[in-house]
């Protein structure tokens, strides 16, 4: 079994019930491979509601190690990261928006994980 993702995760506001799920679905040895949209710290409120930032697929993005604990409360106990990428953000409404927030030091990446469900693999 393998589930593909590109880039719909960080849409979704329920991010647990999307893990949860997928491990539920999955037959053991299964997999989930999905790249997606992170940050290196946590979006703040204010620009997780912008409309803007959020159809860049920015608002939605999970803080590195938020995604790391999320991923192993949901049953995938070693999150595999294939690959990360930063993001440039070549659009200066929306750097401006982020920078006129006081968050200009927010910083988006694109990355690759692979989520396997392997029931009886040690803490």
């Amino acid at each position: 079994d393998i589930i593909v993702s590109n880039c719909v995760i960080n849409l979704c506001p329920d991010k647990d019930a999307v893990l949860k799920s997928c491990h539920r679905l999955l037959k053991p040895g299964g997999e989930l491979y999905f790249s997606d949209v992170y940050s290196n710290r946590r979006v703040p409120e204010s620009l997780r509601n912008d409309e803007v930032l959020w159809g860049e697929c920015l608002s939605g993005a999970l803080y590195w190690n938020d995604f790391q604990n999320l991923a192993k409360q949901c049953g995938f106990a070693d999150p595999r990261l294939v690959e990360d990428a930063p993001i440039t953000i070549e659009n200066d409404d929306v750097q401006a928006t982020i920078d006129n927030s006081g968050h200009g030091n927010l910083e988006f990446y694109s990355a690759t994980y692979r989520l396997f469900k392997m029931d009886d693999l040690e803490p």
